[in-house]
């Protein structure tokens, strides 16, 4: 089961001044139950998810292993902030280094 969360713009650690990702996050979880219980959530998940993105530099982000880090990094921190493991997976629907 998955839910979506709304567009994130953050701006993006290092040097080079005015870098920023814009993405869009879907989340996979285990029932319609738990996809709401996200929604409800989405202050601490979007909080989580903007914080975790701010301290990314470009680096981090432009290879496929490094979005493969930063989405099994989310996953943890996302948990971490709702206090259980409920997501699976984060999937990058959309995802914009400008």
């Amino acid at each position: 089961v998955g839910t979506d969360l709304q567009v994130f713009v953050v701006n993006l650690a290092g040097p080079a001044p005015g870098r920023y990702l814009r993405t869009m996050l879907g989340l996979a979880v285990k029932s319609e139950k738990e996809k709401e219980e996200v929604k409800e959530l989405s202050g601490p998940i979007r909080d989580a998810v903007i914080m975790y993105l701010t301290e990314r530099k470009v680096e981090d982000l432009i290879d496929p292993k490094g979005k493969a880090k930063v989405r099994a990094d989310l996953v943890k921190q996302i948990n971490a902030a709702i206090g259980k493991q409920m997501v699976l997976n984060v999937y990058f629907k959309e995802f914009l280094i400008q």
